[in-house]
Formats: C-alpha cells, sequence, structure tokens
C-alpha cells in the first residue's frame, strides 16, 4: 500500500489501490493535479467479477491511507475508529444481502453506496446507503443453482445450541422450503467448517455496531421464524372457498419466534377484513343482525394465503436488513468528533466541526458505489429488469460526468470540441420507470389489482409497444412472431436488446416477486409482537409496510419491489449528478484481472 501513497498513481502499477490513492488525493489535496473536489468510485461488473472484493479492498486502503503520517498530519484516533467500524460493517452486510448463485458463490443480491467524508486527510463522516436487495430471493430461488441468504445456512450449519433448537434438532437446509426443500444440495464437511468461521465473524461485526453477543440472539430468532413461515402450507378448507393450514407445527414455531399468538397469525395468513365500501356497508348491516366479525372475512385461496405468507417474510427479512444498516450508521456517527463545549454555533458544521450527516454534503467525499453489472441472460425476469435499469442510470450518469464536463473543460480553456451525437438513456429510464405506462408502473399496477394475471401484464406491455413503436424514443420494443405476447417483451438497453420471460407455470411470476405488500392485520399483529425487535422494525416502517396495496406514485408505500427501488435509484443519480465528481469505473473479465478506465 505504501507505494501507492508515495507515488504518482498514475506511474505506478495498475491496482485498485491506484484508483483508491487518486480518489483520496482528489478529496484531500489542492493542486493543479488533484484540485479539491468531490470524488466517486464506481465498481460494476458481472456476477462473479469480483466487485465486492473490490470494493473490499478499496475501502482497507482509505481506512489506512487516512491514518498514515505519511503527509506529516498525525492520524486522529477516532478516524481510526471510524475505518474500523466500516470495516467490520462488511461481515453483516454480506451474511444478510449475499448468496450462492450459478455464477459466484458469495454474490451481493443488493447494491451499496459508502459516502466517506474527509476533514484534514481523516475519515470524518461515514454512511452506508443500500439499493435493490433481492427479496424475492427469500421465498423465491431455483435451488438447483442457487441458494438464500448466507445467513439462513450458517446459522443451520454451525449455530449454537440456542439457535440450532429454534431450528428443530438435526435440521438440515432441505428441512426448509425456502431453502430449496426437498431440492436443496446436501451440506458439505467443509461448508460446515466454513460457517463456523463466517458466524464468529458475523458475531464480531454485529458487536462492532452496537449490537452485544447477549442481544444477538433475538436477531437470529427472526431469521429462523421466517424459515419456519416458509414451511406453513395451505390446503382448501371444509367450505371449499378458503384455505386452512395444513400443519400447526410450522405455524407454531414462526409465531413463537415473532412473539405473537399462532391463533392470530394463522387468521390473517388465511383470509382479510372486506375492503371495498359495499362490502363495509354489508358487514355493518349484517354486524346489526347479529353476525360476529369473524363470518365478514374474505376468505383467502391457497394460492392467495400463500402469497401472504411470502409477504410477511419478505417484509420481516427486508426491515431486518435495513434495520442492520441503520445501526451500522449509527455506530459510524457515534465514533465522530463532537463539537467541544463553548465552540461557536457558527463553525458548528463547518469541516472542522461536522456534527449531522449534511456534513457529507457540505465538505469533501469519496463515494464508493458497487453495483450490478448489465444482464443478459438465456432466461430474463424481473431481476433482470431491475438491475438493468438501474444500469441504465448508471449509464447516464456516466455520459454525463464524462462528456458533459469534458465539452466544458474544453470551451472554458478555448479548445475546440466536436460536435457529437451521444447516447441518452433517458428514453430507456423512463421505458421502464414513467409515469402511467413504465413498465415498473405497469407491473406495479398489475400487482394491486386483485385477480390479475402475469400473462394480462405482459400483453399490456407489449400492446403499449405498438403504441408508441413510431416514436424514435421507443424503447419497449415490437415482440418478434416467434414469440407470443403474453409470454415476453423486448427492451432495447443502452448494451443491446433483452428479451424477458414471464415465470411460466411451476416458476414464480412477475406478480409474485413484484408484491411486498403486507396485509394491514398482519402488519398490526407484528406492532404487536412481544419481541420488542419484532415491534420495532414495523414501527420503523419500510417496504410493505400498513398498505393493502402499492404503487411507484407512493414512494412512501413501497409495497412493491419497483416502488422500493425507481426512487431511490434516481435520487443517487442525481445526488451524484449534485456533486459533480471525477468518474472511476471497474471493469472486471474475472477476479484476476483489473482494467481501470479513468
Amino acid at each position: 500500500m505504501r507505494d501507492y501513497a508515495t507515488r504518482d498513481p498514475g506511474k505506478a502499477v495498475p491496482h485498485l489501490y491506484a484508483v483508491a490513492e487518486s480518489a483520496y488525493r482528489g478529496a484531500t489535496l489542492d493542486t493543479m493535479l488533484y484540485p479539491c473536489s468531490q470524488q466517486a468510485v464506481v465498481v460494476s461488473g458481472e456476477s462473479g467479477a469480483g466487485k465486492s472484493v473490490a470494493v473490499k479492498l478499496l475501502s482497507e486502503y482509505l481506512a489506512w491511507r487516512a491514518t498514515q503520517q505519511i503527509d506529516g498530519i498525525e492520524a486522529r484516533e477516532v478516524g481510526k475508529e471510524v475505518g474500523r467500524v466500516l470495516l467490520l460493517c462488511r461481515p453483516a452486510l454480506e451474511a444478510f444481502g449475499n448468496s450462492a448463485t450459478a455464477h459466484n458463490h458469495n454474490s451481493s443480491r443488493f447494491c451499496k453506496f459508502i459516502s466517506i467524508g474527509m476533514v484534514g486527510g481523516q475519515f470524518d463522516a461515514v454512511s452506508i446507503t443500500t439499493y435493490l436487495l433481492e427479496r424475492s430471493r427469500i421465498v423465491h430461488h431455483d435451488p438447483s443453482t442457487e441458494r438464500n441468504f448466507h445467513v439462513f445456512y450458517w446459522l443451520l450449519q454451525a449455530g449454537q445450541p440456542v439457535e440450532r433448537g429454534l431450528l428443530g434438532d438435526g435440521a438440515e437446509p432441505h428441512d426448509f422450503a425456502y431453502l430449496g426443500g426437498a431440492q436443496a444440495a446436501p451440506v458439505t464437511a467443509q461448508e460446515r467448517e466454513s460457517a463456523k468461521e463466517k458466524l464468529d465473524e458475523l458475531r464480531t461485526s454485529l458487536e462492532a455496531i452496537g449490537i452485544p453477543l447477549d442481544e444477538q440472539p433475538r436477531i437470529f430468532t427472526l431469521v429462523v421464524a421466517v424459515l419456519h413461515l416458509g414451511n406453513i402450507s395451505f390446503e382448501v378448507d371444509g367450505s371449499g372457498s378458503g384455505s386452512r393450514i395444513v400443519d400447526d407445527r410450522p405455524l407454531a414455531l414462526a409465531a413463537h419466534g415473532l412473539g405473537v399468538e399462532a391463533a392470530t397469525l394463522a387468521k390473517y395468513l388465511t383470509k382479510k377484513p372486506m375492503a371495498d365500501r359495499a362490502s363495509q356497508r354489508s358487514s355493518r348491516a349484517s354486524l346489526e343482525d347479529g353476525m360476529t366479525e369473524d363470518t365478514l372475512l374474505k376468505l383467502f385461496s391457497p394460492i392467495e394465503a400463500s402469497r401472504c405468507r411470502d409477504s410477511l417474510a419478505k417484509a420481516l427479512y427486508g426491515h431486518l436488513f435495513a434495520w442492520l444498516v441503520r445501526k451500522m450508521n449509527a455506530a459510524l456517527a457515534a465514533v465522530r468528533p463532537r463539537p467541544a463545549e463553548g465552540t461557536p454555533k457558527a463553525f458548528v458544521g463547518s469541516p472542522l466541526h461536522h456534527s449531522t450527516r449534511s456534513s457529507i454534503a457540505e465538505g469533501n467525499s469519496i463515494g464508493l458505489l458497487d453495483i450490478f453489472g448489465f444482464e443478459s441472460f438465456a432466461i430474463n425476469s424481473f431481476e433482470q429488469l431491475c438491475i438493468n435499469y438501474a444500469n441504465e442510470q448508471l449509464h447516464q450518469l456516466f455520459v454525463h460526468t464524462i462528456f458533459t464536463n469534458e465539452r466544458a473543460i474544453h470551451l472554458a480553456e478555448g479548445v475546440p470540441f466536436p460536435r457529437l451525437t451521444l447516447p441518452d438513456a433517458d428514453a430507456a429510464i423512463r421505458a421502464i420507470a414513467a409515469k402511467p405506462v413504465g413498465v415498473l408502473w405497469l407491473l406495479d399496477s398489475a400487482t394491486r389489482q386483485p385477480g390479475s394475471a402475469e400473462s394480462a401484464f405482459f400483453i399490456t406491455v407489449n400492446r403499449e409497444a405498438e403504441r408508441t413503436q413510431v416514436s424514435e424514443e421507443a424503447r419497449v420494443l415490437p415482440l418478434p412472431k416467434r414469440l407470443r405476447v403474453e409470454d415476453a417483451f423486448v427492451i432495447s438497453h443502452f448494451a443491446g436488446e433483452v428479451t424477458y420471460t414471464a415465470g411460466g407455470v411451476s416458476a414464480p411470476t412477475w406478480l409474485d416477486k413484484n408484491n411486498s405488500s403486507l396485509v394491514h392485520e398482519l402488519h398490526q399483529t407484528m406492532l404487536g409482537s412481544d419481541a420488542p425487535l419484532v415491534q420495532q422494525l414495523f414501527l420503523q416502517g419500510g417496504f410493505g409496510a400498513n398498505r393493502r396495496g402499492s404503487s411507484l406514485a407512493d414512494v412512501e408505500d413501497e409495497g412493491s419491489q419497483g416502488a422500493y427501488s425507481s426512487p431511490r435509484l434516481s435520487e443517487t443519480r442525481f445526488s451524484f449528478n449534485e456533486q459533480s465528481p471525477p468518474y472511476g469505473r471497474g471493469s472486471f473479465g474475472s477476479a484476476k484481472r483489473l482494467e481501470v478506465e479513468s
């Protein structure tokens, strides 16, 4: 590392450390070669290319660099501590946000942005923001090539006796539907040994973010409850119009872990109060006639009950992940310097006395963005659309930063700049997320519509493609004759055309993957939990909370994956544009090779 800190990064051997050093100098020095400014390093690439390792190396170098005395500045102890806590956040993020896929045994199933505020060459304010957690993986994945999030397996393979007791004696992945059931791959001896080491790292990471060992079981209890939820299955009830739970044992285990009554959980997994106005008027009249409230509930079919169960599982895990990220940011903020007593108010929040989150925006910072690369596989589904939408935003940022800023520099120095027709991703961004006919909007509308079918959503998307095909900005293309309008649609992305296909008969539908809306009564049940953590997660809100539907129009709703992702990605893009950072991009052909564009 020292070689890169003492030499010109442009003359050193190409390495991620050189990228980190350039960003560090750009944020902390003020010379002709390195004018002091906001910095950003964007790490993207295909799955398995080494993005997570790259961000780890960048973070480690910056944490080391900020504590050195090479420039004659004595490193502050608080800066060392901020760097230490930041590095210790990684095991928890990977445990709850990474999984094994067909392309990578430790694939990040979310995007993260780390913003590092710098003062006097040292770490000051650091925050972590996450995007696009693949919540559908919690309940749906192909067990022949994919796995669920790491933490589930680590608890099964190396959990302490109390934790394994919650799972059940001798429990294995094949005992849980959310881990693949009978199709789950058997655990090897090497995996068990690795799980013990990883679980120890996770416990250390949780301690570093303010969750002591004696409080960690409440987190793992919730994780186990999610697994038991997945084992709750439904069949048609005696009336033939509703559903009932097949086996009460997983229901009891899930209810115990969530701190709620099993009867209440069963009730609102299989039915809900009638919501439309006509039903409500009828309900009031019926109650006056002596009927009970239980007779005025809408009965769920077994399929609807399964979707309700899955929505609760995704809400629980998603809330837990968001809560952990908030704990990380709180731990990072706790070790920041505070204004000394008697400091004039005018200086509070200045570069010397940061005390609010806005200090990152006010001073120079280094941003590290770890994001999925563009994906186009033989079969592309909802996950690929979300990932490629994120990359359209990133591509637009790249074009704006590189070409627009370069043109401004040429003109300011009186150097001629050629007229260029620049690629513009706005058309694709609008086609995916614009109101009211963007693909995500149409999917969200179909998700909220009772009885809506996946095929109807695909037909609507293709009908919109026909309507706009004469426009030069059309990005949803007419479907090739070999494909059916109810099975696929095609989007022209900056990197090429991608055909997105329906889930099929046995695979989960796009509506299933998008849906995270939670029955209001289940949300209220969680608020009344005897488990303080469950109460806290649902009190703090988030996706699927206290809603019967979802819409991209309502950012606070977040009742669907699309609604959760779209506004936050746009927020990051515009934040980058306002800061006008230099742009660094890592392109990985393999974990052993790195090409750097700057």
